[in-house]
Protein backbone atom coordinates (compact mmCIF):
# COMPACT_ATOMS: atom_id res chain seq x y z
CA UNK A 1 0.00 0.00 0.00
CA UNK A 2 2.97 2.34 0.41
CA UNK A 3 3.24 2.86 -3.34
CA UNK A 4 0.34 5.29 -2.95
CA UNK A 5 2.89 7.67 -1.47
CA UNK A 6 4.16 8.17 -5.02
CA UNK A 7 0.88 9.74 -6.20
CA UNK A 8 1.15 13.33 -7.39
CA UNK A 9 -1.26 16.08 -8.37
CA UNK A 10 -0.92 17.66 -11.82
CA UNK A 11 -1.81 21.37 -11.64
CA UNK A 12 -1.91 21.94 -15.43
CA UNK A 13 -5.69 21.61 -15.67
CA UNK A 14 -6.41 23.20 -19.02
CA UNK A 15 -4.67 22.13 -22.20
CA UNK A 16 -3.30 24.79 -24.51
CA UNK A 17 -4.89 25.39 -27.93
CA UNK A 18 -3.87 22.59 -30.28
CA UNK A 19 -2.42 20.50 -27.47
CA UNK A 20 -3.45 16.85 -27.33
CA UNK A 21 -5.26 15.79 -24.17
CA UNK A 22 -2.99 13.88 -21.76
CA UNK A 23 -5.45 11.01 -21.38
CA UNK A 24 -9.01 9.97 -22.07
CA UNK A 25 -10.05 12.35 -19.27
CA UNK A 26 -10.24 15.64 -21.14
CA UNK A 27 -10.36 18.90 -19.23
CA UNK A 28 -12.34 21.42 -21.23
CA UNK A 29 -11.54 25.09 -21.31
CA UNK A 30 -14.30 27.32 -19.86
CA UNK A 31 -15.46 28.41 -23.31
CA UNK A 32 -15.60 24.79 -24.48
CA UNK A 33 -17.56 23.79 -21.38
CA UNK A 34 -20.03 26.63 -21.82
CA UNK A 35 -20.49 25.80 -25.50
CA UNK A 36 -21.08 22.15 -24.66
CA UNK A 37 -23.57 22.68 -21.84
CA UNK A 38 -25.33 25.85 -22.97
CA UNK A 39 -28.46 26.33 -20.90
CA UNK A 40 -28.70 22.60 -20.17
CA UNK A 41 -25.95 22.22 -17.60
CA UNK A 42 -23.47 23.73 -15.19
CA UNK A 43 -19.70 23.38 -15.08
CA UNK A 44 -18.88 21.12 -12.12
CA UNK A 45 -15.41 20.54 -10.74
CA UNK A 46 -14.98 17.00 -9.36
CA UNK A 47 -12.07 16.41 -7.02
CA UNK A 48 -11.22 13.10 -5.36
CA UNK A 49 -12.89 11.02 -2.68
CA UNK A 50 -11.96 11.30 0.97
CA UNK A 51 -9.44 8.66 2.11
CA UNK A 52 -11.73 6.06 3.67
CA UNK A 53 -14.08 6.04 0.68
CA UNK A 54 -11.30 6.22 -1.87
CA UNK A 55 -9.50 3.27 -0.33
CA UNK A 56 -12.32 0.76 -0.43
CA UNK A 57 -13.94 1.98 -3.66
CA UNK A 58 -10.80 2.50 -5.76
CA UNK A 59 -7.97 0.48 -4.27
CA UNK A 60 -9.23 -2.62 -2.45
CA UNK A 61 -12.29 -4.57 -1.36
CA UNK A 62 -14.24 -3.27 1.63
CA UNK A 63 -13.67 -6.46 3.68
CA UNK A 64 -9.93 -6.36 2.97
CA UNK A 65 -9.80 -2.71 3.97
CA UNK A 66 -11.63 -3.41 7.23
CA UNK A 67 -9.11 -6.17 7.99
CA UNK A 68 -6.19 -3.86 7.16
CA UNK A 69 -7.48 -1.20 9.58
CA UNK A 70 -8.02 -3.76 12.34
CA UNK A 71 -4.76 -5.69 11.89
CA UNK A 72 -2.24 -3.14 10.57
CA UNK A 73 -3.32 0.38 11.60
CA UNK A 74 0.31 1.56 11.63
CA UNK A 75 0.54 0.75 7.91
CA UNK A 76 -2.91 1.99 6.89
CA UNK A 77 -2.94 5.28 8.81
CA UNK A 78 -0.02 7.00 7.01
CA UNK A 79 -1.40 5.90 3.64
CA UNK A 80 -4.80 7.41 4.46
CA UNK A 81 -3.05 10.56 5.64
CA UNK A 82 -1.16 10.79 2.36
CA UNK A 83 -4.36 10.31 0.38
CA UNK A 84 -6.01 13.05 2.42
CA UNK A 85 -3.09 15.40 1.77
CA UNK A 86 -3.42 14.76 -1.96
CA UNK A 87 -7.15 15.44 -1.82
CA UNK A 88 -6.52 18.82 -0.22
CA UNK A 89 -3.79 19.61 -2.74
CA UNK A 90 -6.20 18.80 -5.58
CA UNK A 91 -8.78 21.06 -3.94
CA UNK A 92 -6.22 23.87 -3.73
CA UNK A 93 -5.46 23.48 -7.44
CA UNK A 94 -9.17 23.56 -8.20
CA UNK A 95 -9.67 26.66 -6.05
CA UNK A 96 -6.79 28.41 -7.79
CA UNK A 97 -8.37 27.56 -11.16
CA UNK A 98 -11.76 28.83 -9.97
CA UNK A 99 -10.30 32.22 -9.07
CA UNK A 100 -9.80 32.96 -12.75
CA UNK A 101 -12.49 30.84 -14.38
CA UNK A 102 -16.19 30.28 -13.93
CA UNK A 103 -16.87 27.19 -11.82
CA UNK A 104 -20.43 26.69 -10.60
CA UNK A 105 -19.90 23.95 -8.03
CA UNK A 106 -17.37 21.48 -6.68
CA UNK A 107 -18.20 17.85 -5.95
CA UNK A 108 -16.53 15.26 -3.73
CA UNK A 109 -17.72 11.93 -5.23
CA UNK A 110 -17.71 9.99 -1.96
CA UNK A 111 -20.66 7.63 -2.53
CA UNK A 112 -21.51 7.72 1.17
CA UNK A 113 -23.93 5.29 2.77
CA UNK A 114 -24.17 5.12 6.54
CA UNK A 115 -24.22 1.31 7.00
CA UNK A 116 -20.78 1.04 5.37
CA UNK A 117 -18.88 3.92 6.90
CA UNK A 118 -20.66 4.44 10.24
CA UNK A 119 -20.67 7.57 12.40
CA UNK A 120 -17.18 7.20 13.87
CA UNK A 121 -15.39 6.66 10.55
CA UNK A 122 -17.44 9.39 8.86
CA UNK A 123 -16.48 11.85 11.57
CA UNK A 124 -12.81 10.81 11.50
CA UNK A 125 -12.15 10.31 7.80
CA UNK A 126 -14.68 12.50 5.97
CA UNK A 127 -15.83 15.43 8.07
CA UNK A 128 -12.42 17.13 8.49
CA UNK A 129 -11.84 17.09 4.74
CA UNK A 130 -15.30 18.40 3.95
CA UNK A 131 -14.73 21.29 6.34
CA UNK A 132 -11.32 22.13 4.86
CA UNK A 133 -12.51 21.99 1.25
CA UNK A 134 -15.56 24.11 2.11
CA UNK A 135 -13.22 26.67 3.70
CA UNK A 136 -11.29 26.91 0.40
CA UNK A 137 -14.32 27.52 -1.79
CA UNK A 138 -16.70 29.46 0.44
CA UNK A 139 -14.77 32.75 -0.04
CA UNK A 140 -15.17 32.21 -3.80
CA UNK A 141 -18.94 31.81 -3.49
CA UNK A 142 -18.78 28.21 -4.74
CA UNK A 143 -20.79 25.46 -3.09
CA UNK A 144 -19.13 22.17 -2.24
CA UNK A 145 -21.33 19.12 -2.85
CA UNK A 146 -20.81 15.57 -1.60
CA UNK A 147 -22.15 12.51 -3.38
CA UNK A 148 -24.30 10.86 -0.71
CA UNK A 149 -26.63 8.44 -2.45
CA UNK A 150 -27.29 5.92 0.32
CA UNK A 151 -28.77 5.80 3.81
CA UNK A 152 -27.97 8.88 5.86
CA UNK A 153 -30.01 8.82 9.06
CA UNK A 154 -27.16 8.04 11.52
CA UNK A 155 -25.10 10.79 9.87
CA UNK A 156 -27.74 13.54 9.85
CA UNK A 157 -26.13 15.73 12.58
CA UNK A 158 -22.63 15.34 11.11
CA UNK A 159 -23.79 16.20 7.59
CA UNK A 160 -25.39 19.35 8.95
CA UNK A 161 -22.19 20.18 10.83
CA UNK A 162 -19.95 19.71 7.78
CA UNK A 163 -20.76 23.05 6.14
CA UNK A 164 -21.22 21.50 2.69
CA UNK A 165 -23.49 23.43 0.37
CA UNK A 166 -25.28 20.52 -1.20
CA UNK A 167 -25.81 16.79 -1.53
CA UNK A 168 -25.19 15.28 -4.93
CA UNK A 169 -27.35 12.27 -5.86
CA UNK A 170 -29.44 12.39 -2.71
CA UNK A 171 -31.82 9.44 -2.96
CA UNK A 172 -34.97 10.12 -0.92
CA UNK A 173 -37.36 7.58 0.53
CA UNK A 174 -38.48 4.99 -0.39
CA UNK A 175 -35.10 4.29 -2.00
CA UNK A 176 -33.27 5.16 1.22
CA UNK A 177 -33.94 6.33 4.76
CA UNK A 178 -34.17 10.12 4.46
CA UNK A 179 -37.56 11.51 3.36
CA UNK A 180 -37.51 14.67 1.29
CA UNK A 181 -39.52 16.56 3.93
CA UNK A 182 -36.95 15.85 6.62
CA UNK A 183 -33.99 16.68 4.39
CA UNK A 184 -35.44 20.09 3.54
CA UNK A 185 -36.28 20.80 7.19
CA UNK A 186 -32.84 19.74 8.49
CA UNK A 187 -30.74 21.44 5.83
CA UNK A 188 -32.75 24.42 4.54
CA UNK A 189 -29.69 26.11 3.04
CA UNK A 190 -28.40 23.08 1.15
CA UNK A 191 -29.04 22.34 -2.49
CA UNK A 192 -30.34 18.80 -2.92
CA UNK A 193 -29.58 17.21 -6.28
CA UNK A 194 -32.23 14.54 -5.82
CA UNK A 195 -32.39 11.26 -7.66
CA UNK A 196 -35.86 10.04 -8.53
CA UNK A 197 -36.16 6.91 -6.32
CA UNK A 198 -34.95 3.99 -8.40
CA UNK A 199 -37.49 1.41 -7.14
CA UNK A 200 -40.39 3.62 -8.23
CA UNK A 201 -39.37 3.20 -11.88
CA UNK A 202 -40.91 -0.28 -11.55
CA UNK A 203 -44.29 1.13 -10.50
CA UNK A 204 -47.26 2.07 -12.65
CA UNK A 205 -47.33 5.47 -14.34
CA UNK A 206 -49.77 7.03 -11.85
CA UNK A 207 -47.50 6.11 -8.92
CA UNK A 208 -44.47 7.49 -10.76
CA UNK A 209 -46.31 10.74 -11.47
CA UNK A 210 -47.52 11.10 -7.88
CA UNK A 211 -44.04 10.39 -6.49
CA UNK A 212 -42.45 12.98 -8.76
CA UNK A 213 -45.11 15.54 -7.85
CA UNK A 214 -44.59 14.86 -4.14
CA UNK A 215 -40.82 15.32 -4.45
CA UNK A 216 -41.28 18.60 -6.29
CA UNK A 217 -43.88 20.01 -3.89
CA UNK A 218 -41.92 19.09 -0.77
CA UNK A 219 -38.39 19.49 -2.06
CA UNK A 220 -38.87 22.90 -3.62
CA UNK A 221 -40.37 24.61 -0.60
CA UNK A 222 -37.08 26.45 -0.20
CA UNK A 223 -36.30 26.47 -3.93
CA UNK A 224 -33.11 24.43 -3.49
CA UNK A 225 -33.85 21.00 -4.96
CA UNK A 226 -32.90 19.75 -8.42
CA UNK A 227 -34.78 16.75 -9.76
CA UNK A 228 -32.50 14.31 -11.51
CA UNK A 229 -31.78 10.75 -12.57
CA UNK A 230 -28.40 10.17 -10.97
CA UNK A 231 -28.64 6.46 -10.18
CA UNK A 232 -29.48 3.30 -12.09
CA UNK A 233 -32.76 3.16 -14.01
CA UNK A 234 -33.97 -0.35 -14.87
CA UNK A 235 -33.04 -0.67 -18.56
CA UNK A 236 -36.43 -1.99 -19.60
CA UNK A 237 -38.41 0.70 -17.76
CA UNK A 238 -37.08 4.12 -18.69
CA UNK A 239 -39.33 4.54 -21.72
CA UNK A 240 -42.36 4.15 -19.42
CA UNK A 241 -41.07 5.88 -16.30
CA UNK A 242 -39.41 9.02 -17.64
CA UNK A 243 -42.47 10.48 -19.46
CA UNK A 244 -44.63 10.74 -16.29
CA UNK A 245 -41.69 12.31 -14.43
CA UNK A 246 -41.34 14.93 -17.17
CA UNK A 247 -45.11 15.45 -17.15
CA UNK A 248 -45.07 16.02 -13.38
CA UNK A 249 -42.30 18.60 -13.78
CA UNK A 250 -44.22 20.37 -16.52
CA UNK A 251 -47.44 20.41 -14.46
CA UNK A 252 -45.59 21.73 -11.43
CA UNK A 253 -43.94 24.51 -13.43
CA UNK A 254 -47.28 25.41 -15.01
CA UNK A 255 -48.55 26.49 -11.59
CA UNK A 256 -46.09 29.38 -11.62
CA UNK A 257 -46.40 30.49 -15.25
Amino acid sequence: MYYLNDLTVEPNLVRRPGESPPSEHIMLTPSEADALTGDDGLVMFVIDRTPFQQMWITWCELLDFAMFIAEDPNIVSPVLQRMGDLLLLAAEVAADYARGNEVHLVSIPDNITAPVIGKANFEKYCLPYYEKVVAMFKPLGIRVFVHIDGDMKPLWPLIGKSGIGGIDSYSPSPANDTPIEEAVAMWPDMVLIANFPSPIHLSDEDTIYRTATHLLEEGLQNGRMWMGLTENVPPDRWRKSIPPIIRAIGDYNAKFS
